[in-house]
């Protein structure tokens, strides 16, 4: 009987290789050295992001690394209609972490498909449109314009924006989702902080669970914390402070964008 399915099928090729080849070891340097010749690139998860930000000599040693990991389950492997086939490349490609990542997504030679984020503020919700508008003016010009320097005075341009109260404050709006209710909440936070504030002044219209709370940073003392700065946006017009962590994010892309 053969069934064929459309689509995406997982399959644990350690499993395959165990039950079609009988060998003394299943280590992947002993199975890499046993089917490509070779054993496999030794470089640990928690080397990758330090490789990639190093020089050319280590990223061609990363590349190494992930190109013998993708040969390891070679086509003829797999038993039919099952094929090894190529899916995309990133370049350049900006790793600011653990499934944190920027690049230009490649399917074909002759022009990429699109500027791709994972993990990062472009594509959080939880973070202000300021602040995600702002990471993609800066992802565009480093990763497609390849023009850093201008993407420094972007960044500038839109500080200086801030500074100035030019920014309306609607791009300076969080949301975040009410999970349990205020009282389950282990820590203070923000969003958790508003709702509190809101059941307080109108239990009626305050947010429930499940839903998400939008809110601003007010701004206050240097040593206030965090959540007891949160308002709700239609309470307040008040010129919301410059967040810290936004600033930290903006520099830390323009870093990796000085190794392109």
């Amino acid at each position: 009987m053969r069934a064929v399915i459309d689509g995406r099928v997982v399959l644990d090729v350690m499993q395959s290789i165990q039950t079609d080849h009988k060998l003394s070891s299943y280590t992947l340097n002993y199975v890499s050295e046993r089917f490509l010749g070779e054993r496999k690139e030794d470089v640990h998860h928690s080397m990758i992001a330090k490789l990639h930000r190093g020089d050319r000599n280590t990223r061609q040693r990363l590349a190494a690394y992930c190109l013998k990991d993708a040969q390891l389950p070679v086509t003829a492997l797999f038993p039919a209609p099952v094929q090894l086939e190529f899916e995309k490349v990133y370049h350049p490609y900006l790793l600011m972490g653990k499934k944190r990542y920027a690049g230009l997504l490649w399917t074909r030679a002759d022009r990429h498909d699109k500027l791709d984020t994972k993990g990062i503020e472009t594509v959080r919700r939880d973070n202000c449109a300021f602040a995600r508008n702002t990471i993609a003016g800066v992802l565009r010009r480093v990763l497609v314009l390849r023009d850093v320097p201008g993407s420094v005075e972007y960044v500038k341009g839109r500080i200086e924006e801030l500074l100035t109260g030019r920014v309306d404050i609607s791009e300076l709006v969080i949301t975040k989702g009410l999970t349990r209710e205020v009282s389950e909440y282990a820590t203070r936070a923000a969003h958790v902080e508003l709702a509190a504030k809101r059941r307080r002044r109108h239990a009626a219209t305050a947010p429930r669970v499940g839903d998400r709370v939008p809110y601003v940073i007010l701004r206050g003392h240097k040593t206030s914390k965090t959540y007891e700065l949160a308002e709700d946006p239609a309470q307040t017009l008040v010129v919301v402070a410059v967040r810290a962590s936004l600033g930290l994010q903006l520099l830390a892309l323009l870093v990796f964008g000085q190794l392109l």
